[in-house]
């Protein structure tokens, strides 16, 4: 993620209706983004496009998202879009495989 990425997530991210939980967990992405931790950078950048940040051309053109995986222990809490095929997706806080999200959301 380059200083720009961070630069204009942070900027969106002012401008965004966010919850202060929301906006606590973008900063704690983009700061382990910032040290190189990859899922912290592609969470990061999901995020971006959510708030409505567009990525300058010929980076990561917009894709639309796959199925909604979801935590199995509690659905509520933890959700992701698959967006690559054979990923394996893990919940971060219990650790355990997410699975396809049952009310079909997304």
């Amino acid at each position: 993620m380059t200083d720009q990425d961070v630069k204009r997530l942070r900027e969106v991210m002012q401008e965004a209706d966010l919850t202060p939980e929301q906006r606590e967990e973008a900063e704690a992405l983009l700061a382990q983004a910032e040290e190189g931790d990859e899922l912290a950078r592609i969470k990061a950048r999901e995020l971006m496009r959510v708030a409505g940040y567009a990525p300058p051309l010929g980076e990561d053109p917009p894709q639309e998202p796959g199925p909604r995986y979801v935590c199995p222990q509690d659905p509520a809490h933890y959700a992701v879009y698959l967006t690559s095929a054979g990923l394996e997706l893990i919940c971060p806080e219990h650790e355990v495989a997410l699975v396809p999200d049952p009310t079909g959301k997304g």
